[in-house]
C-alpha cells in the first residue's frame, strides 16, 4: 500500500509497504480521506516526538471497512467509519473517573503506532464510530477536531451572550470560533495574518484584531467596552500569545489553554489573583467525539470556507509545508482517491 512514512525532521516519504493486517479486536480500514492537524506538523518539524522512526503520521480519518481480525463483530465490512485516534487502559483512576483523554497509558495513532496518512490502517474496533451513508468525506473526516472544539467549549463554561477572544485563526481557531458562535457566544478573533481575520469575520466574528497592526491586549478590552472579554480561548499554541490571553482576559474571566505550546510562559501571579481569573487546559474529548459524530450524521455541521485544501498523498510534504509557511493554507485534507 501507500503510505507517507516519517524518517526524521521534515524527511518523509510517500513509500510502498505491506498492507497491515488486523489483529484480533481489530478492523482494517480502507482511508478514503485524511487531515493534517498542527499536532501532525509538529512532529514533521520534529518538535514533538514519536515513538519510533520511521512511523507513518496522522489521526484524522473517514473510510470503509475493509476487514475485521478473528471473531470481531462490532462493525461489518462496508461500514463507512470514522475512529478515535487514541485508547486509553480503561483501567487506571483517570479512566474511571471521567478523565479517560488524559489517561497516561494511553496509545494514540500516529504517535505510538502507525497512523493514518496511508492507504490502510488497522485499529481497535472499539474506537469506531459509524457515519451515515450520504456525509461528504470531507465533512466526516472533519470529526476529530469538531470533537476538540466541543471539549473546548465546555471548558469555556456557558458562554451564551457572554464576548469570547479566539486568539489563532488557524483550522482549529477558525472551528471554534465557529462553533462559540453556534453556542450564543459574541465572538472576536486574533491573529496575525489578515487572509485569516477575513474568514473570521466571514464565519461570523463580530471583529478582528490584527496583533500585527496594534496592541492586541488594548484592543480586546477597547472592543469589549473596557471590560475585558469573559473568556479568551488561545489555540495558536505560542508562549507569546498564552501571555497575551492572560492579560487580555477580564476580571472574573477565564481562559482555556488548546494550543500546545512546550516553552515556558512568563506569567505574573498577581495578575491571576487580582482578577480571580479561571485558567484551564482542554486537549482530546471524552464523550464530545461522538457528540461531534452526531452532529455530522445529522448535518448540522458547516465547513465551508474552512478547508484550504485537498491534496493527493503524493502532495502530502507540500501539505505540510504550506502548514508552516502559515499564510494561504486553512485546513489541508488527503484524499486517498486523488
Amino acid at each position: 500500500m501507500k503510505s507517507a512514512l516519517f524518517y526524521q525532521s521534515r524527511d518523509l516519504r510517500v513509500e510502498e509497504i505491506p498492507k497491515p493486517v488486523p489483529a484480533s479486536g481489530e478492523a482494517l480500514i480502507k482511508i478514503r480521506m485524511a487531515g493534517l492537524c498542527g499536532s501532525d506538523q509538529h512532529r514533521y518539524t520534529g518538535d514533538r516526538p514519536v515513538a519510533y522512526l520511521p512511523i507513518i503520521l496522522g489521526h484524522e480519518f473517514f473510510g470503509r471497512v475493509e476487514e475485521l481480525g478473528a471473531g470481531e463483530s462490532g462493525v461489518s465490512v462496508g461500514d463507512l467509519v470514522v475512529g478515535r485516534p487514541f485508547v486509553p487502559c480503561g483501567k487506571c483512576l483517570l479512566c474511571h473517573t471521567g478523565h479517560s483523554n488524559i489517561c497516561r497509558s494511553r496509545v494514540s495513532i500516529g504517535q505510538q503506532r502507525s497512523g493514518c496518512f496511508a492507504e490502510y490502517i488497522s485499529v481497535p474496533v472499539s474506537t469506531l464510530y459509524p457515519i451515515t451513508p450520504g456525509v461528504k468525506p470531507e465533512d466526516a473526516v472533519m470529526a476529530e477536531p469538531t470533537g476538540i472544539g466541543m471539549r473546548t467549549i465546555v471548558k469555556a463554561g456557558n458562554i451564551m451572550g457572554k464576548r469570547v477572544v479566539i486568539i489563532g485563526a488557524g483550522a482549529m481557531g477558525l472551528l471554534t470560533l465557529k462553533m462559540c458562535i453556534q453556542a450564543g457566544a459574541l465572538c472576536y478573533s486574533c491573529d496575525v495574518v489578515s487572509r485569516k481575520l477575513e474568514l473570521a469575520k466571514q464565519f461570523g466574528a463580530i471583529d478582528t484584531i490584527n496583533s500585527m497592526e496594534t496592541d492586541p491586549i488594548a484592543k480586546a478590552k477597547e472592543l469589549t467596552g473596557g471590560r475585558g472579554p469573559d473568556v479568551v480561548i488561545e489555540t495558536a499554541g505560542i508562549t507569546k500569545t498564552f501571555e497575551q490571553a492572560i492579560e487580555m482576559a477580564g476580571f472574573g474571566g477565564r481562559v482555556v489553554a488548546l494550543g500546545l505550546s512546550t516553552d515556558k510562559a512568563g506569567v505574573i501571579p498577581n495578575t491571576i489573583a487580582q482578577k480571580e481569573l479561571e485558567i484551564v487546559g482542554s486537549i482530546y474529548y471524552v464523550e464530545e467525539f461522538g457528540m461531534g459524530v452526531d452532529l455530522i450524521n445529522a448535518g448540522k455541521m458547516d465547513y465551508s470556507g474552512l478547508i484550504s485544501h485537498i491534496l493527493p498523498l503524493e502532495r502530502i510534504k507540500e501539505g505540510f509545508e504550506m502548514l508552516i509557511e502559515g499564510k494561504e493554507a486553512v485546513k489541508i485534507l488527503i484524499d486517498m482517491e486523488k
